[in-house]
């Protein structure tokens, strides 16, 4: 396949991390579309504002993930027409997945 050069395109809510999207002829992910979504969702804080909306009941101890960590990848999986929600077992493998989720896929 021959990709025409485009400009990259620059994302900084990843903190530390500088994220350029550009061409490429790996099959990464089928959801770069979400990745201007994260950011605009950082600007106006929607995904957490829903999660502070709702008040959790399970106990501290045993909790190993936030509401907010829970429902952002639920409400973008929406947004990627996963709405059935039994597409997130082979999503959390996904790129653009795991950095929504905030779970880091690039080692440092």
């Amino acid at each position: 396949m021959n990709l025409q050069s485009a400009f990259p395109f620059i994302f900084d809510f990843l903190p530390h991390k500088p994220f350029v999207v550009e061409v490429s002829n790996e099959a990464l992910s089928s959801d770069g579309g979400l990745i201007p979504i994260c950011q605009f969702d950082e600007l106006i804080g929607f995904t957490q504002q829903i999660a502070d909306a709702l008040q959790d009941q399970r106990d501290a101890k045993l909790t190993a993930h936030s509401l907010f960590f829970m429902i952002r990848p639920w409400i973008f999986g929406i947004l990627a027409d996963y709405e059935d929600q039994n597409d997130h077992e082979s999503l959390r493998h996904d790129p653009v997945f795991k950095m929504i989720a905030g779970t880091p896929w690039i080692t440092t």
